[in-house]
């Protein structure tokens, strides 16, 4: 969900996002990419970056799987009060 809202970005900040160690993140974003759902290249400011995006079917099931996350989201969250899902969603932001 994190690349359909991001966009193309580097594997690294990636995996930043989603709190995830580099080897993880290529390693994920390896079988992602043999899978048609996401494309990577080269940056071309920096070589050493490689940058990553959705492809037609990755947005396509990305956007498919979109409710079954917010519901998840929701269920997880059901036991605080409105006040504490802020908090909580302040202090994650603040981890990202």
């Amino acid at each position: 969900m994190r690349l359909n809202e991001q966009g193309e970005v580097s594997q690294n900040s990636l995996g930043r996002l989603v709190g995830m160690k580099p080897a993880t993140i290529h390693g994920i974003a390896k079988r992602l990419e043999s899978r048609g759902l996401i494309a990577s290249r080269r940056s071309p400011e920096d070589q050493r970056l490689i940058l990553v995006a959705l492809t037609a079917n990755g947005k396509t099931l990305a956007t498919e799987l979109q409710p079954f996350s917010e519901a998840a989201s929701a269920e997880t969250r059901t036991p605080l009060s409105k006040t504490d899902q802020k908090k909580l969603d302040e202090l994650l932001d603040k981890l990202v």
